[in-house]
């Protein structure tokens, strides 16, 4: 228990860094909520690892998600589901909802219509399918500037002209592909493992490439203007895997 307590004061401690634990992920373990970010330890194992303050401390970094009843991950919340059948799980589903996976934890979000927005048109809602520099068997053209397909968002990059799922938006746009992935072709986050990922920051349309490889230097470098991020990116309070919560300090706080 005391040992739980101290926890618990060093993480607010830490968090007073952040301002608020908005910009930390967070597991609930035994009714207790700890916070820190996720991240991949090893192939396809993530777990949370604990703040810098409370590192020292601690002789294991890192809480596993193994017995969690809960997790929140990159602003999604997730609860644990101990069905081993993902078609039974779906089948349950309330209607207009889609289900989110991360691993054995799942999260429900509304369904939202597929979209395709063009330069010289109106928004036009329409369910969209996407081929190989197609959607909808229409080849793909400079006219369209984004779409939105299975609760996805998809827009065109300054920096590399792709189509690239949109994570945040705001001050700092960031989006994200698979290595070598056709420009076109959807993927999803966590079916991924970090070294398969690139992630793409914009900000006042410079574009900088984020991938395992050139973290955290490329991060410092996209972040600058932001002495109080670039400081805790030097201190491993983020790690690669944690770019969504980055970004998402730039932008609340530059």
């Amino acid at each position: 228990m005391k040992k739980l307590s101290l926890l618990i004061v060093l993480l607010c401690s830490f968090s007073t860094a952040f301002a608020q634990t908005d910009f930390l992920d967070y597991v609930i373990l035994k009714k207790d909520t700890i916070y820190g970010t996720i991240r991949e330890i090893g192939p396809s194992d993530f777990a949370l690892v604990l703040p810098p303050p409370v590192q020292e401390v601690k002789k294991t970094p890192f809480v596993s998600l193994r017995g969690a009843s809960e997790i929140r991950r990159n602003d999604k919340v997730y609860t644990y589901s101990a069905s081993k059948d993902p078609i039974y799980a779906s089948a349950k589903l309330p209607k207009g909802m889609v289900e989110l996976k991360f691993g054995r934890f799942t999260a429900l979000e509304p369904q939202l219509p597929d979209y395709i927005l063009q330069k010289d048109t109106d928004t036009i809602f329409q369910k969209v399918k996407i081929g190989h520099n197609k959607i909808n068997g229409v080849a793909i053209d400079q006219n369209i500037l984004s779409y939105r397909s299975n609760n996805q968002t998809y827009v065109r990059s300054s920096g590399t002209n792709e189509f690239l799922q949109l994570l945040i938006d705001g001050n700092a746009r960031l989006m994200f592909k698979r290595k070598e992935q056709s420009p076109y072709k959807q993927i999803y986050l966590d079916r991924y493992r970090s070294n398969d990922i690139v992630y793409l920051v914009e900000i006042d349309g410079k574009a900088t490439e984020i991938a395992a490889e050139n973290f955290p230097d490329a991060a410092i470098q996209a972040f600058s203007d932001n002495s109080a991020l670039v400081e805790l990116i030097q201190n491993r309070a983020f790690a690669f895997e944690n770019m969504y919560l980055i970004t998402k300090f730039y932008n609340q706080t530059k």
